[in-house]
């Protein structure tokens, strides 16, 4: 389980900790990150990492912008 996600802003760089330890070290911007993910954007891709710091998928950044969505539906 994921329990932070950082942005060292100086190194461009983003960690991630578990309970025990860090279990990611990755260059890019921090996008999100759940309990069980961790989004880092790099370049015009968003990169996936799940609780083990492995990389599971990867994303055009359009793809998963939501920036232009202006409400919720409930």
């Amino acid at each position: 389980m994921i329990i932070i996600a950082v942005q060292d802003p100086n190194k461009k760089r983003v960690y991630a900790y578990n309970e025990k330890e860090k279990i990611l070290n990755e260059e890019g911007e921090l996008y999100n990150y759940t309990s069980h993910h961790v989004a880092i954007k790099r370049g015009r891709a968003i990169y996936i990492y799940d609780e083990c710091g492995k990389l599971v998928n990867e994303y055009p950044h359009d793809f998963v912008d939501m920036s232009n969505i202006s409400g919720v539906i409930i």
